[in-house]
């Protein structure tokens, strides 16, 4: 199934750190732009930047208009860069877990995490629309703690 086009075009932000070429984190970016009829657009981290500057560089680049989701490694030593990232998203971080080769040419199922918090509502409304729309199964995963359980 063929992505639709919308009027507004979608960037996959795939976040190359210094040591990246052409990656497993470009290739799942690349997934997610067809699937959502957008496109891949590169942000490359420098070597001599801070763990504090580099994450702030990703979500500068995810608060610009356009910005659909960030792709990020999901390891990184000695912290992953995107765990300092995804607190501040304001745009879904996908990662890819270290090690990953055979990577599917299609996404078939989404898993949209909600922690029952209006930031996350309103991150994951656009998202699930674009997802929907490619063709992809939606499931929905709603996490409660103590202050988003609902009281009866």
């Amino acid at each position: 199934m063929t992505a639709m086009k919308t009027a507004d075009p979608a960037e996959v932000l795939a976040v190359l750190e210094h040591r990246d070429a052409v990656t497993s984190v470009e290739r799942m970016a690349a997934v997610i732009a067809r699937l959502v009829g957008g496109e891949v657009r590169q942000v490359r981290l420098s070597a001599d930047l801070s763990p504090q500057q580099a994450a702030g560089q990703v979500v500068r680049a995810l608060r610009e208009p356009g910005a659909f989701a960030g792709v990020l490694a999901g390891d990184g030593i000695p912290q992953p860069l995107w765990r300092r990232v995804a607190p501040q998203s304001p745009k879904p971080v996908v990662l890819v877990p270290a090690g990953t080769r055979n990577q599917p040419s299609r996404i078939r199922r989404v898993l949209l995490p909600l922690d029952g918090t209006a930031r996350s509502a309103a991150a994951v409304a656009a998202t699930a629309e674009r997802f929907a729309r490619g063709g992809a199964e939606l499931v929905v995963l709603h996490v409660f703690d103590a202050e988003t359980a609902c009281r009866t």
